[in-house]
């Protein structure tokens, strides 16, 4: 017991260290938090794109009198570039709706 004792009295800040950076990362607020962000910026993120497009086709109509019939009618004009789907890395598209 007394070299236990000893062995901690030396080592208490080393210990001390451990425990703290046991802690910070098991217990970090901010790192649950911002995983959270993530999670939620990927869900939402194809729902701005998608509305992005939905946005330009509809200026488009407004203008042309007539939707486009693809998405690369939209760019240069009302989109700088086709946006693209996170999860499968391919432009997104689109597909006029019949009246």
């Amino acid at each position: 017991m007394h070299h236990e004792k000893e062995w901690l009295r030396r080592n208490r800040r080393l210990l001390d260290v451990i425990r703290y950076m046991i802690a910070t990362r098991s217990f970090n607020p901010m790192q649950q938090t911002r995983a959270q962000l993530t999670a939620k910026m990927q869900l939402i993120q194809p729902m701005l794109d998608r509305l992005m497009i939905d946005l330009a086709v509809r200026a488009y109509e407004l203008e042309h009198g007539q939707p486009p019939t693809s998405v690369n009618e939209l760019v240069p004009d009302y989109l700088n570039a086709i946006p693209v789907d996170p999860t499968t890395g391919t432009k997104l598209t689109y597909l006029p709706q019949s009246k």
